[in-house]
């Protein structure tokens, strides 16, 4: 999770940028695009970041979903639980928290693929999930999140 310096006033607080995306990628892609802005959070006096000020960006979100929409049914992970589950639902869980005594809260299910005769042919994105918890900023699983994290900075139509 990185907080950039970059800060606005709203009702004389100050607040911050968050992000997935590392400096190196943000100064190689000259900039950090609208879309890779996971949400601002305000900053107390002692340089504090507080979390229940999180404001999320809903255009993160949207490019999230999208992606695993469209990436994720790819991924090999996936596929492969795809075909061990045959037909049912296949959840996509944020992989920042470790899995509790009743497995995962709401807020840390990104979304559910629908598989039909081994095949993944539906997600749906799940409106309780926050992309910021105490456990961390959005961390998809395995290998997704690099790809994510690349697909942030390459994405040319956001």
């Amino acid at each position: 999770m990185w907080p950039f310096k970059r800060k606005k006033k709203l009702d004389s607080q100050k607040w911050q940028a968050m992000t997935l995306l590392p400096p190196d990628m943000i100064s190689k892609q000259g900039g950090l695009p609208a879309h890779a802005v996971c949400g601002s959070i305000e900053v107390d006096e002692n340089s504090q970041l507080l979390q229940e000020s999180f404001k999320t960006n809903p255009q993160f979100v949207e490019f999230l979903h999208e992606f695993i929409r469209t990436e994720g049914c790819k991924h090999v992970d996936l596929l492969e639980a795809a075909k061990q589950k045959g037909d049912g639902e296949l959840y996509v869980f944020d992989n920042r928290a470790p899995v509790g005594p009743r497995g995962f809260p709401p807020e840390e299910i990104i979304g559910v693929s629908v598989v039909s005769s081994g095949q993944v042919t539906t997600y749906h994105a799940n409106d309780s999930y926050r992309v910021l918890t105490q456990h961390g900023l959005t961390k998809l699983p395995g290998t997704l999140h690099g790809q994510l994290l690349r697909a942030l900075v390459e994405d040319p139509e956001r």
